[in-house]
């Protein structure tokens, strides 16, 4: 049995004393953080949050070059899958 997730780019960039990330294929991430990891991971949360809920209400999840649907073998976690710092795996 596999889970499904999605692999989504976060695009990370310098902004003033701070950085900005959002998700080109989700329209609705938009977040900030005072160093780039922590943008990064606030951009992660608010994409798994978003996907989470549009699946969890029956909303449609709009895949495309930014946004891959994947499949994650039951035995692997989602830890064990490489991605590098502008992809990360959402799990549902």
């Amino acid at each position: 049995m596999s889970h499904r997730g999605y692999l989504i780019k976060i695009v990370v960039e310098r902004d003033g004393d701070g950085f900005y990330a959002y998700c080109p294929g989700l329209s609705e991430v938009h977040t900030c953080g005072m160093t780039h990891e922590e943008a990064l991971q606030n951009a992660r949360n608010a994409a798994t949050a978003i996907v989470r809920t549009k699946k969890r209400y029956k909303n449609p999840v709009k895949v495309g070059p930014n946004l891959v649907k994947v499949h994650i073998p039951s035995k692997q976690h989602v830890e064990d899958i490489e991605t590098n710092e502008e992809q990360v795996l959402i799990r549902v």
